[in-house]
């Protein structure tokens, strides 16, 4: 179609999605790019929505994050903004930008029907930012949250382990840890985690044995 009327923006900018679905950057970029040219009003939040992705993947985070802001801004209820908010707050997160990635991540489980797991994985990333940040209290309210849709899931205990672990307490830790340890047993992580604990607590031959 783009062959038959090469001034046709909105073939375009379609043109431009297909290329970022299959993973082919560079003939999304020019796809975009010709789009934007031929356009009489580029404020398309879905276009928008496609060079933000495009950014991160060439990792121009800073660019990637002004177009998605953009789109927010164009379409507030933007049909994909809870997608939109979590990707918001994995670049920002890759930009060091803590506590606004928090905040975006936050979000994007508040606007969204994300499933189960990515409800969980969501909160896990939220509190991984929160230990960052050594605030370690938010950090245990995300992974009890999260602990709130899947008690089964090992890796929620492993983080609330670490997080007692590094508040030093040691007691908590191995509770926590002995929990995961039900649920994945000979887990390199719970191994890493009770030698730790281990050392702590001056028992060498266990720490040794773990390592």
């Amino acid at each position: 179609m783009s062959e038959l009327d090469p001034d046709n923006g909105p073939t375009w900018a379609a043109l431009g999605h297909c290329y970022l679905l299959t993973d082919d950057i560079h003939k999304a970029f020019n796809a975009y790019q010709h789009s934007l040219y031929c356009l009489d009003d580029i404020r398309d939040p879905q276009l928008w929505y496609g060079i933000g992705i495009l950014y991160e993947k060439f990792e121009s985070y800073d660019h990637a994050i002004s177009a998605l802001i953009a789109v927010l801004k164009m379409s507030p209820n933007f049909q994909q903004k809870s997608e939109l908010l979590n990707k918001l707050g994995v670049i920002l997160a890759k930009t060091n930008q803590l506590d606004q990635a928090v905040r975006y991540l936050q979000n994007s489980i508040l606007a969204s029907n994300f499933s189960m797991k990515r409800r969980v994985d969501t909160l896990l990333k939220i509190g991984i930012l929160f230990e960052l940040q050594f605030d370690f209290v938010q950090a245990q309210r995300s992974y009890e949250a999260a602990l709130t849709h899947n008690e089964k899931y090992h890796r929620i205990y492993q983080h609330i382990a670490w997080c007692h672990f590094q508040q030093g307490n040691i007691i908590e830790a191995m509770e926590y840890i002995g929990k995961a340890d039900m649920r994945a047993r000979d887990n390199p992580d719970n191994f890493y985690i009770k030698a730790r604990c281990y050392l702590i607590m001056q028992k060498y031959r266990e720490a040794f044995d773990c390592f």
